[in-house]
């Protein structure tokens, strides 16, 4: 009974001691994000502002965190745009010994247009050159976060998630499957740990 008692006596301090931390990490993830963007790291300054947001949604600083996180979010995509831009071929790692095997590369497209709205899916060489596309797909940003903070994540017509980024050289085009849009459209599965994926080289 005494240390039911104690418990209940503690437990006040506990949550105050607890939510203390809390707004101390905050504070340290936004300052860090200012850090960051002091010297025009503005990928890792969007990360921290999305954590400290995340912390504590709620709060001024947590307002402002989304604020900040938001507003780089649209430079960064529109960087990423500009970087994707272009004609883009499959690389094919191994031998194609299976139709499954043919399968998995064609899901995609062998051949890729990014303009800055869309994405243009060719089958072959010579269709790409005449501009006769197989499909089409506008491109749309997935707002919803997953465990980690991505300004990059497209959402495709089938409702997967495709999280596509470009090497230091701009040559080299990777596109990871990151999971899939539920339903309720308020809610995303997550496929980080291991994704599955493909590379395409720039075609100059």
């Amino acid at each position: 009974m005494k240390n039911l008692v104690l418990l209940i006596l503690l437990y006040p301090i506990l949550i105050n001691a607890q939510d203390k931390k809390i707004i101390e990490l905050q504070n340290k993830y936004f300052d860090e994000a200012g850090s960051e963007l002091t010297h025009l790291k503005i990928k890792s300054a969007f990360t921290y502002y999305r954590f400290a947001y995340d912390l504590l949604p709620g709060t001024e600083l947590g307002k402002k965190s989304l604020k900040l996180s938001d507003s780089l979010k649209i430079i960064l995509r529109k960087n990423l745009i500009t970087d994707i831009e272009g004609n883009w071929e499959i690389k094919i790692f191994n031998k194609l010994r299976t139709e499954s095997d043919k399968k998995f590369y064609d899901k995609l497209g062998r051949f890729l247009r990014i303009t800055k709205d869309s994405i243009f899916y060719f089958t072959k060489k010579r269709k790409l050159r005449r501009n006769k596309p197989s499909k089409r797909m506008k491109i749309t940003f997935c707002e919803l976060m997953n465990y980690f903070p991505s300004y990059s994540d497209f959402i495709h017509p089938d409702n997967k998630i495709w999280h596509y980024r470009s090497d230091s050289t701009g040559n080299k085009l990777i596109i990871l499957d990151y999971g899939k849009i539920e339903n309720d459209r308020k809610n995303r599965t997550g496929n980080i740990s291991h994704p599955s994926g493909y590379t395409y080289n720039r075609i100059k």
